[in-house]
């Protein structure tokens, strides 16, 4: 049974947080559980230490409430609260866990595995024989691929994954299988561990196939109902009357309601920082004893290392079985093995760290702020933690990287300048004769670096170096090691492939002119429910940006005719996730955009909001339907009777919300002088449209 000692915080502090990265390289060795953090004394004085840091971060960053616990061996010794809700905040008060909830997938997977009743090394389509895909190579991917992200899918979950609480559609997820059956494979399976949110998605498909259960029914049966975590729940069995955790917006004065993320595997879980802190037993080395050694000793094995992993250096991000980090900085300067999950949704953040062979781990949970500076704030707790317990941590230092004094770089090295590519765009890199490197990203200010030797470029500060690596797939990264300080938190380090160079890709005339005149032209998603997060959060339009100085790609799409375009960046960690495959069609004198399951419609194939538009009705194929807002209609009062389960929202010229009607309710609102307005709802919705001059 779980033991809970605590002083419970009750003062309300706004929140705000920095985004960081922790890291670190691990070299585990059991330890016998010695002085405990359980009296009385020593507790208050923990319970002040946690307070006085989570204060410190409510005056500094973007957070609007966060939750932690710390548990030691089978006891919480410390938890507490602070910041803005709805409700007052308690131990009670439930967050969105996120990606963190990928670690119920995990264990779940291991568990059955123990059982025989799947082989992590087994292909899964011999589990789920309606699992197939427009690629052959399908057939290699095995349980352990998903919980190491190297299974090779492109990465995306379905498109209407997230929805506005009251209508908890499950439909994206029911057809995630037939969605996967039209796409091909980003790599071979295996080859290197990319972040994937697909592969927990498939999981949870796995989990249910093999165990006959729903995942929610599951994981309450395995984890939950024997960890005693009362609070815990997924959008199947969600309460009515929890206490939930709401996010605002920091330029607004209402919270935003409650999203439900119907990947649960991926995302979807719902807890509190006490609870959390129960499920981490499960990871201790004297914990919970619902995995066997064996289970637990795979989950934490160096599984990155199986493919294209960068060199072993201070990192946060080196994947085991479902953990981000084995070996999570700065605790491998302890040789000490510290394991690392987090998870970031829309508005909720979460981090789960644990140190098995100390049998201890620290929760924190957000509205606002980053999982990032969650996994600090868990970080710092910890390590005083063992500095209480009598565990010396007075070796760690802050660390900067060196640079050579009188060192010329070799001119080899000029021909690394070029264009490079990350799945979310591209950068350029120039380097000159005197070596001195700048990296141009759009939009951002320039960062320079000065050749510091062994290959080598370091910053000013001496707090990133970056390095090229050559690798036998015949691509070129970017390697960037970085350490970041926090005023009040810490040290950070991460070590990545950030970027992939790309080579040129000259058009032939057709379809340089086609993808010309696509050239600045947005497109609006239609494929979204009415009540999808993404209207509530801001659609910024897809662009399409092509560019004469570099030809042959959409930021880091290679362009491969007039109708499509591909990312082919084959890149570990981070920085290669959800790559994107884009096509066009022509329907009914529309143009339409696929990315990966999304689509999007061109602006030129909207029609201008005008007062003669009196009704609409959504279309037989469900899309949603956009109207442009010109200058002609600016200050008009826009009234519209919305129907059941039907939406409309209003956006500026930048993308910007102006109202959602599921939120801010159908009164009438005055148009800009741009933007656009969307309705959606189910097929043969209709709407009621009365404008008014002002």
């Amino acid at each position: 049974m779980l033991q809970t000692q605590q002083l419970k915080t009750k003062k309300t502090i706004l929140l705000v947080a920095l985004c960081a990265a922790l890291s670190g390289a691990a070299h585990a060795q059991p330890v016998a559980h010695t002085a405990t953090l359980q009296d009385s004394r020593t507790t208050l004085a923990f319970d002040r230490f946690a307070k006085t840091l989570a204060e410190n971060l409510v005056q500094s960053s973007d957070y609007i409430s966060v939750q932690y616990a710390l548990i030691d061996l089978d006891t919480i010794v410390v938890s507490g609260q602070v910041g803005e809700n709805v409700k007052p905040l308690n131990h009670e008060t439930v967050y969105g866990i996120g990606s963190v909830s990928k670690m119920f997938a995990a264990a779940s997977v291991m568990k059955l595995a123990e059982t025989n009743a799947l082989n992590l090394d087994t292909p899964i389509y011999r589990y789920l024989p309606d699992f197939t895909m427009a690629d052959p190579r399908y057939k290699r991917i095995t349980a352990r691929m998903l919980l190491n992200h190297s299974a090779g899918l492109r990465g995306d979950d379905y498109v209407n994954d997230a929805l506005i609480s009251g209508d908890n559609s499950t439909d994206g997820y029911d057809n995630f299988l037939a969605i996967l059956s039209t796409q091909e494979l980003n790599a071979d399976p295996g080859a290197y561990s990319v972040y994937c949110n697909s592969c927990f998605t498939l999981s949870e498909k796995l989990v249910e196939r093999v165990s006959g259960k729903s995942f929610t029914q599951y994981i309450t049966d395995t984890f939950l109902r024997p960890l005693g975590m009362t609070h815990s729940s997924t959008p199947e069995n969600a309460s009515a009357t929890a206490d939930y955790a709401y996010f605002k917006p920091e330029d607004q004065s209402t919270y935003w309601p409650w999203i439900h993320y119907n990947v649960i595997a991926s995302g979807g879980i719902n807890s509190t920082a006490e609870d959390m802190a129960s499920f981490a037993r499960v990871f201790m080395q004297n914990g919970a004893g619902i995995l066997s050694e064996n289970s637990l000793a795979q989950m934490q094995a160096a599984e990155y290392r199986r493919g294209l992993w960068p060199a072993e250096a201070d990192d946060s991000g080196n994947y085991g079985l479902g953990w981000d980090s084995v070996k999570l900085y700065p605790f491998n300067d302890l040789r000490m093995q510290a394991l690392a999950k987090g998870g970031d949704i829309t508005s909720h953040h979460a981090s789960l760290v644990v140190l098995p062979q100390h049998n201890m781990a620290a929760v924190v949970l957000s509205t606002g702020g980053s999982s990032s500076l969650n996994q600090q704030l868990a970080t710092k707790l910890l390590l005083q933690a063992l500095a209480t317990k009598g565990i010396a941590t007075t070796t760690l230092v802050e660390k900067n990287f060196p640079v050579l004094a009188g060192v010329i770089m070799p001119q080899q090295l000029a021909s690394y300048a070029g264009e490079y590519a990350h799945s979310d765009g591209r950068l350029t890199i120039t380097i000159s004769q005197s070596g001195e490197l700048n990296v141009y990203v759009p939009d951002t200010d320039v960062q320079s670096f000065q050749y510091a030797g062994n290959q080598g470029f370091v910053s000013p500060d001496r707090r990133t170096r970056i390095e090229f690596v050559d690798v036998a797939n015949g691509r070129t990264y970017l390697w960037v090691r970085r350490y970041s300080t926090h005023p009040f938190l810490g040290q950070t380090a991460t070590s990545e492939f950030q970027a992939q160079k790309l080579q040129p890709s000259p058009l032939n005339a057709t379809t340089k002119e086609a993808w010309a005149a696509r050239n600045g032209v947005r497109y609006y998603p239609v494929k979204l429910v009415y009540n999808s997060e993404r209207f509530l959060t801001g659609l910024p339009p897809e662009e399409v940006h092509v560019t004469k100085d570099f030809e042959g790609y959409w930021g880091a799409k290679r362009i491969r005719n007039a109708n499509s375009a591909i990312s082919e960046v084959q890149i570990p960690g981070q920085a290669g996730r959800e790559t994107q495959l884009a096509t066009f069609e022509t329907r009914d004198s529309k143009e339409y955009l696929h990315l990966n399951d999304d689509v999007l419609i061109s602006q030129q194939s909207i029609t201008a909001l005008t007062p003669d538009i009196q009704h609409v009705e959504i279309a037989s194929d469900g899309l949603a339907t956009w109207f442009g807002l010109t200058p002609a209609t600016a200050g008009y009062a826009l009234q519209i009777t919305v129907p059941d389960k039907g939406a409309y929202a209003i956006y500026d010229g930048e993308a910007n919300n102006l109202h959602y009607s599921v939120v801010d309710g159908s009164a009438p609102i005055t148009l800009p002088a741009q933007g656009a307005l969307v309705l959606a709802g189910l097929p043969g919705t209709t709407f009621q449209i009365r404008m008014v001059k002002n």
